[in-house]
């Protein structure tokens, strides 16, 4: 219902965005740094988002800025181009330090997380990793420690480190009823633990996440 409602509105969202190229440079930053312009459509996305970081006037609004960096980067991601990702965000990571946003921190270190894992460079994932988990917990930020793990838990070079990270997730997911963040681990437990040649264990966290 929801993407029904986004699509159906999608060129309203474009009307915005056309207004703003033009006029209101902080707006189409956080316009296009969000999810509902653009529900399906990556490739329209990431062109819109090029369109106002590369207006000199972006550097003006560093919130602004780094929320669009942030989204760039995991689009950025999501094409392999993981150099590009790395500099969206590695500038968004900072901006948002330079602000005093830790939340917009976490995340940013979760997506280079992810870019160091895909460049095979597992110490600095690791490393930024365990820093955006420190951070969570820092802030009693249940979810987003309940995600890092279950981001902690794709280095699968050590199937014992990888179970007790997410077991800690869904423990975590299911204190704060995040069913969609819980169906996601379980799903994953359940087929390493097949993987690892444990039927009966992976039969009962995939019926679950069912």
């Amino acid at each position: 219902e929801w993407l029904a409602r986004t699509n159906k509105e999608h060129s309203n969202w474009l009307s915005a965005l056309e207004h703003a190229i033009k006029t209101n440079i902080e707006a189409g930053l956080f316009i296009s740094g969000g999810f509902a312009a653009f529900p399906e459509d990556n490739h329209e996305h990431r062109r819109w988002l090029a369109e106002f970081l590369q207006k000199p006037e972006s550097k003006e609004y560093p919130y602004a800025r780094a929320k669009a960096l942030y989204r760039q980067g995991g689009i950025l991601i999501g094409f392999e181009q993981y150099d590009e990702a790395y500099a969206a965000a590695e500038e968004s990571l900072a901006l948002f330090r330079a602000v005093g946003d830790p939340y917009g921190e976490i995340d940013n270190l979760v997506s280079l997380g992810w870019i160091f894992g895909y460049r095979d460079a597992p110490a600095k994932r690791a490393e930024v990793l365990e820093q955006a988990l420190t951070l969570a917990r820092t802030l009693g930020d249940a979810a987003r420690q309940a995600h890092v793990l279950s981001v902690l838990g794709w280095a699968h070079r050590d199937f014992t480190r990888t179970f007790s990270y997410w077991e800690q997730a869904i423990t975590l997911y299911r204190q704060i009823g995040q069913w969609a963040g819980l169906a996601n681990v379980l799903s994953n437990m359940g087929y390493f633990l097949l993987m690892d040649n444990q039927i009966d264990v992976a039969e009962e966290y995939l019926n679950e996440a069912n």
